[in-house]
Parts: C-alpha cells; structure tokens; sequence
C-alpha cells in the first residue's frame, strides 16, 4: 500500500508541476505580448500597467514552484531507484 502511495505523490507533483509551467508561460506570454496596456487616445492606462505587472508577478511565481515541484519528482525518482 505504501508503494501506491508515493506513486501517486510523485506523479502528482510530476503532473501539478508541467501544468503551473504551461500556465506560467501561457500568462506571461499573454500578459507580455497581447494584453493592452493603451486607452483609445494613445495614452498609456497605470490600472491597466499594475494589471499587467500582477500578471508576470503570479506568472514568475508559478513558473517557479512548477520547476521546484518538477527538480523535487526527479530527485525522489532517483532516490527510490
């Protein structure tokens, strides 16, 4: 029973750790290339700039604690084996 157990933690963290990646890279990218941070007369919007940073913040965020969980499931598989 402990065998199925850590199995199930390890790809747990495998599989939470890919999708905060590809989140943090689909948000980042959204944030960074098509979020407009323009109004319609040219000039720049600081609710909309603050928006945009709190997106790469919580992007950076999760891109990191995707990587520990990722670099944390290959350290434990190459442990256990």
């Amino acid at each position: 029973m402990n065998f199925f157990n850590n199995l199930l933690k390890i790809e747990t963290m495998n599989i939470t750790g890919r999708i905060l990646l590809f989140l943090a890279i689909a948000l980042g990218g959204y944030a960074f290339f098509y979020f407009n941070i323009y109004m319609e007369n040219g000039y720049g919007n600081l609710g909309l700039m603050d928006d945009r940073r709190n997106m790469l913040i919580v992007a950076g965020f999760a891109g990191v604690i995707g990587a520990i969980l990722l670099v944390g499931d290959k350290r434990r598989v190459n442990e256990k084996e």
